[in-house]
């Protein structure tokens, strides 16, 4: 039975219901922005999400804003642990609670930002996909980016913005036209009345008050508010932006048949870093092969090294609303551990083929060792960290009559695409046995990681694709 912390809020509502939202949306702001943040960030949505709902537009006459607005901090904050403190000692699932605590601040943090949008680009160029997008938004994916991602840049400089900046008297024979940029805004922002309404409805006061998967602000992260546009969360906007689309467009519906096209646009973005990074041809990098009369079929991505065979799996696997609540039972997080189990035992199932030498096209050289990969699109899939899922592969294994003790000779390992983009270039430099070999003896060091000299994918391929053909005019694509 969820727990109700409503009387604890009460305190902190009141609070609200004196001081101006502009004036909490300018301080936030202000303490977001700094290096070393006073508190976590759970804690400052909680007060955006809170303000908008119950702040009035200007602070009551007479109140001291500033010692009003530290007091709904601290009783913020003391009421997030508080609710913490109960999961952590009463739910007792230490993994469950790591993983959802990091889905919530996830969110709204993203890497460059240019790479997020080249990576959404790259998934949904198939013709079908772009095709569907556009039926769906009534712009083309090309003209929704472009438009999405000048969004984007500006309020990661400054969350307020006048409306009309964005609708320039010259934009008219470009991407960015009235036409363009009314659709855009129209998926991505929502009036500040309709805002407050949804939040209102949707915001609860239980162990889940800090978790803010699905509600009004995160689907439309934009507020029009007067001649106005507001985001304080320009992270959340290019999420919406990008994996967003996925929601937007239901690509996710059945009913059009485009997972198998999604699946294949997030295995060729795979592909396309992996390339990127072998200029040299150090490494044999080889798709998918099919086997057995095309009965059977490897990893999506194969690549060879002199001591090691990798396999990589691509996933586009989305996690449900109910696997990143706290209130939600074990049951859906189960399936979630139980879906990876049943992909990576088929990592190994093809391992084991390999030893056999079923694949035709791959000859088995017992000198190599073994590196099973998994990458996700969506971020926050760090199952590998929880003990049941080595257990469920090896139950599945064992199953099939494939020896269990691969799991533990060779063991897998699950990334983020979002992870997987950066330490794949520590891997290319070290070479992949040294690094799994090294990270396993503790032997790479968080300074390392933070110190290596990393390459940037796209930066020309987005001048190509996105400025140059603008700057000339261009808007066809």
């Amino acid at each position: 039975m969820n727990i109700n912390y409503f009387s604890e809020f009460k305190p902190i509502r009141n609070r609200l219901r004196k001081i101006g939202l502009f004036e909490v949306l300018d301080e936030l702001y202000r303490l977001m922005k700094l290096r070393k943040p006073r508190f976590v960030p759970e804690v400052y949505e909680f007060t955006y999400v809170n303000a908008l709902i119950y702040c009035p537009i200007e602070s009551d006459r007479g109140v001291n804003f500033q010692k009003e607005f530290n007091k709904v901090l601290i009783h913020i904050s003391a009421l997030h642990y508080k609710i913490d403190t109960h999961y952590i000692n009463k739910i007792d699932d230490p993994f469950g609670f790591i993983r959802k605590s990091y889905l919530n601040q996830d969110k709204s943090r993203v890497g460059h930002y240019m790479n997020q949008f080249i990576r959404y680009y790259h998934i949904f160029s198939d013709s079908s996909l772009s095709c569907h997008i556009e039926t769906k938004i009534g712009i083309s994916y090309y003209d929704f980016m472009l438009c999405s991602f000048w969004l984007t840049g500006k309020f990661k400089d400054n969350y307020h913005i006048s409306k009309h900046y964005f609708f320039p008297a010259n934009s008219s024979n470009t991407p960015f036209n009235e036409t363009n940029m009314s659709k855009v805004l129209g998926l991505l922002s929502d009036d500040y009345v309709s805002i407050k309404s949804r939040l209102k409805s949707e915001m609860v006061y239980d162990e889940d008050a800090f978790l803010f998967f699905g509600k009004g602000h995160i689907r439309t992260p934009i507020i029009h508010y007067n001649s106005h546009l507001i985001c304080l969360y320009p992270g959340v906007l290019l999420k919406q932006a990008t994996a967003g689309v996925y929601y937007t467009a239901e690509i996710y519906d059945k009913k059009y048949n485009l997972n198998n096209q999604f699946g294949k646009g997030f295995e060729k973005y795979i592909g396309i870093i992996l390339n990127k990074l072998n200029k040299d041809g150090k490494y044999k990098i080889t798709p998918e092969i099919k086997y057995n009369k095309g009965v059977n079929k490897t990893s999506d991505w194969i690549v060879i090294e002199d001591s090691s065979l990798v396999f990589i799996e691509c996933k586009t696997k989305r996690q449900i609303l109910e696997t990143k609540l706290y209130s939600s039972g074990t049951d859906e997080d189960s399936g979630l551990q139980d879906y990876a189990a049943n992909e990576i035992s088929k990592i190994y199932k093809v391992y084991n083929d390999y030893r056999n030498n079923e694949i035709s096209d791959l000859k088995y050289d017992s000198s190599k060792s073994f590196i099973p990969i998994i990458v996700f699109l969506e971020d926050g899939f760090y199952l590998d960290i929880n003990k049941e899922i080595p257990a469920k592969i090896k139950e599945i294994l064992l199953s099939k009559g494939i020896s269990p003790e691969l799991v533990d000779e060779y063991p897998f390992h699950i990334f983020s695409v979002s992870d997987f983009e950066y330490k794949l270039q520590i891997m290319f430099k070290m070479g992949f046995s040294t690094y799994f070999t090294k990270l396993a003896a503790g032997e790479i060091s968080q300074d390392y990681i933070e110190r290596f000299d990393y390459i940037d994918y796209f930066s020309d391929d987005f001048v190509d694709l996105f400025i140059t053909p603008n700057d000339t005019g261009s808007s066809s694509k």
